[in-house]
């Protein structure tokens, strides 16, 4: 007589998804820290000059523009702010890959 057997197979279809939806995330933080990164290097920059113009006396230091120097030094602070928030989100997502594939080494892997 002959036994059937019956044949289970187990495909991890949200494993990938999961990898996906990381790397989109990743991809994301990286170009919120890429913006940030650009929008505080020009607002720092424009800040500084317009500040030392006032300081030095280029520009009268009641005027628009040295208000104006003042508000573009202020504003690079919380884009700074968020560039690092950016940063350590990024290295949250590496924590949670690098672990993750680890576990499916020593899962997958035969003793």
């Amino acid at each position: 007589m002959k036994a059937g057997a019956l044949l289970t197979v187990n495909i991890k279809v949200k494993a990938s998804r999961d990898e996906d939806t990381s790397i989109r995330s990743k991809k994301r933080w990286l170009i919120g820290l890429f913006s940030g990164a650009a929008a505080a290097t020009v607002t720092s920059t424009f800040g500084l000059v317009l500040s030392a113009a006032s300081l030095i006396g280029a520009i009268q230091s009641n005027r628009l523009m040295s208000i104006a120097g003042t508000v573009l030094l202020a504003i690079s602070f919380p884009i700074l702010m968020f560039t690092a928030h950016c940063l350590d989100k990024i290295d949250e997502i590496k924590k949670v890959t690098r672990a993750e594939a680890y576990q499916k080494y020593f899962l997958n892997r035969e003793l």
